[in-house]
């Protein structure tokens, strides 16, 4: 059971690692006609279309690390939160898919000084779609598969140190028991040399 709670950290903690790294990518191209400016295509990072996919990424740095030295019911608490942490990613992910201009507005508002996406709307010819974005979608739904798969075998997991500790207490108490035994020869051996054992 140790070895699986290592594969489905491990795991956890890999995915959090290329979301993190996905999340600096660009995640759509447009094809623009702005007048205040020259270039035809702008790309759009994830750090603008899914801003909180970095901050649930650290956050599921953190929960593995706590998670890594944790058993019974606080380790279900924060597997149940991996899972969580794991349904939000994927809800920043999927939410950019719908209309990829609205979640690249604050870039198009920066050039263009409007607010509005059908303002800007005229202005953008064409939107191509990365890689970048349809692999945090396949992460994301990995991520959560494991998380998933942790809650659902975390009460199977033991924890070593505390069986250790466990088999030293045993051993501990034996010895102590064994040492406040009475020692019935040589209570006998005072008795008959005129000392009162129960004196010792």
């Amino acid at each position: 059971m140790l070895r699986r709670k290592g594969f489905i950290l491990t795991a956890a903690l890999i995915c959090a690692a290329i979301l993190l790294l996905l999340w600096g990518q660009p995640w759509f191209v447009f094809q623009v006609a702005l007048p205040s400016t020259a270039a035809s295509t702008i790309s759009v990072d994830g750090s603008i279309v899914a801003s909180a996919l970095s901050g649930l990424s650290l956050a599921t740095f953190a929960v593995i690390a706590v998670l890594s030295i944790s058993s019974g019911v606080f380790a279900i608490v924060l597997t149940a939160l991996l899972v969580v942490i794991a349904i939000g990613a994927l809800t920043t992910t999927i939410s950019a898919f719908p209309d990829p201009l609205t979640a690249a507005l604050p870039i198009f508002t920066k050039l263009t000084g409007l607010l509005s996406a059908e303002g800007i709307r005229s202005y953008v010819q064409s939107v191509a779609m990365t890689p970048a974005i349809f692999l945090a979608l396949f992460v994301c739904l990995v991520l959560l598969l494991i998380s998933i798969f942790g809650l659902w075998n975390v009460r199977r997991w033991g924890s070593r140190r505390s069986a250790k500790y466990e088999r030293r207490n045993v051993r501990t108490e034996a010895s102590s028991s064994a040492d406040s035994e009475p020692d019935t020869i040589s209570s006998w051996d005072d008795l008959s040399t005129g000392i009162d054992p129960t004196t010792r």
